[in-house]
């Protein structure tokens, strides 16, 4: 029950409320090289049981976790648990083992690892923009404060260098600040 909660009320709640889906270009590159490289790992075309595909599926994942909105995130985990699901309850793909139940409980680990990782990624790489949104902001403000007080202001060292120095330097040293 936790995989499932773990796909599903992300893509519930990112398409529970109206907004585009950003990107449409990039985002349906990304979810054809999601189903190309899913077709790859969960067919029986490459199955003889040696190499691990399932890892296959991550580029695409961290591809539309570091570029793209989270409704594009939600419907690739979705789409691809949705169809792990189904190939190996029809006794296919890589997670297809003795027992059905065995199967399903492996597969559920796979799923919930996929989820957690991308959502993860998606939600750092969300934050570290919000952050360099703020910081930019600031930024703005401060140069904004710096440039425009009627006071001469200095930055210096310990050692008399002056570091930056505001426009109402000059009518009071004589000089610019470079």
């Amino acid at each position: 029950d936790l995989t499932g909660v773990l796909v599903l009320t992300p893509f519930l709640l990112a398409w529970g409320r109206p907004q585009t889906l950003g990107k449409m270009g990039e985002t349906l590159l990304m979810l054809a090289s999601l189903v190309l490289t899913s077709l790859l790992v969960f067919t029986p075309w490459l199955q003889d049981g040696r190499y691990p595909l399932g890892f296959l599926i991550f580029p695409s994942l961290i591809w539309a976790a570091l570029r793209l909105t989270l409704r594009a995130v939600t419907l690739a985990i979705t789409g691809l648990a949705g169809l792990a699901i189904w190939q190996s309850v029809h006794g296919v793909g890589p997670f297809v083992m003795a027992t059905p139940n065995e199967s399903l409980l492996v597969l559920q680990a796979y799923v919930g690892v996929i989820s957690l990782a991308t959502l993860i990624l998606f939600t750092e790489v969300t934050e570290r923009q919000a952050v360099e949104s703020a910081l930019r902001e600031s930024e703005t403000r401060y140069r904004l404060l710096w440039e425009s007080a009627p006071d001469a202001v200095l930055l210096m060292d310990a050692e008399s260098k002056i570091h930056f120095a505001n426009p109402a330097v000059e009518p009071v040293f004589g000089y610019k600040p470079e």
